[in-house]
């Protein structure tokens, strides 16, 4: 029998391996001290191939939300642990776990190495949404993100953006049009007529009215108009005169408001960039 590293080492190789297969020939090898492996300090790991972080949620995912929250951060420890070791991979790979243990895994290969957050993360998002639709009735139990082909970041270097000896466009010249510019003061200029001449039609006869209760008032109390002598048919005529008076004013301001806002609208949403169009000319350099 094989009680010691010794009797395994003094046993036949061809033999270990038709007993244990291929981890008994290397078994074997161990045992007669024929590891060809580099001696390394204690402590002093081999490179890493990969680096890869996986989750099992306390619940099942069942919307894209609860998919991107838990690869944001799966995504983030990746990436944080590719910082530290000084390394950027170039193939990022998702493997998708259900509550019923069924197990899918894909990879895609990135252009550029990279180490940043949100590339892996965008990365396995769209690996997840590729091969995997969540809902409630296909749950998502765990997932891992990984990163390999891994090469020192000194090394990845993204290639140079290509150089163009073309010149970029010269910008159109504006040349100004005179014909334009009349036009549109002509423009600025003709709709304020009829809105004065409104004005003028609808505040004048108020006013009117207005000067002539005003005189009739006056009248009433300098006792010109005898049917008007008693004190409280004179109160009763001047408090009618001054409403009247203030119903006009209020009418006439009204008009005004709302003329001008008008006016003011219809010249900033559509005569000025009419206008701009109309006065200013584009042309190419040299035309």
């Amino acid at each position: 029998g094989i009680h010691t590293i010794g009797d395994l080492a003094r046993q036949p190789r061809d033999q270990m391996e038709q007993y244990l297969g291929r981890g008994g020939e290397t078994l074997w090898v161990y045992a007669n001290g024929l590891d060809e492996d580099p001696v390394r300090l204690w402590g002093d790991d081999p490179p890493a191939k990969s680096v890869s972080h996986g989750m099992t949620f306390r619940r099942n995912l069942v919307s894209d939300a609860d998919v991107q929250a838990g690869v944001s951060a799966l995504a983030d420890r990746v990436a944080t642990s590719l910082r530290r070791q000084d390394m950027k991979g170039s193939v990022v790979t998702v493997q998708i776990k259900s509550p019923s243990l069924n197990v899918i895994s894909r990879q895609v290969s990135l252009t550029n190495p990279t180490w940043l957050q949100h590339e892996i993360r965008d990365t396995a998002l769209r690996l997840i949404r590729e091969n995997w639709h969540v809902s409630e009735s296909a749950p998502i139990r765990a997932i891992t993100i990984g990163v390999s082909h891994l090469l020192p970041a000194a090394e990845a270097t993204e290639p140079p953006a290509p150089v163009t000896t073309e010149e970029p466009p010269a910008p159109p010249r504006r040349r100004l049009r005179f014909g334009g510019l009349l036009g549109f003061l002509g423009l600025c200029v003709v709709p304020g007529l009829p809105v004065a001449a409104l004005l003028f039609v609808v505040g004048v006869p108020f006013m009117a009215l207005g000067v002539l209760g005003a005189l009739f008032l006056l009248r009433v109390a300098q006792g010109a108009l005898p049917e008007f002598r008693l004190w409280s048919d004179s109160l009763l005529l001047c408090g009618a005169g001054l409403a009247v008076l203030a119903v006009c004013l209020l009418l006439f301001w009204l008009g005004a408001w709302i003329s001008l806002r008008l006016c003011r609208l219809w010249v900033r949403e559509a005569l000025v960039p009419w206008g701009r169009r109309m006065i200013w000319r584009e042309t190419e350099v040299g035309a």
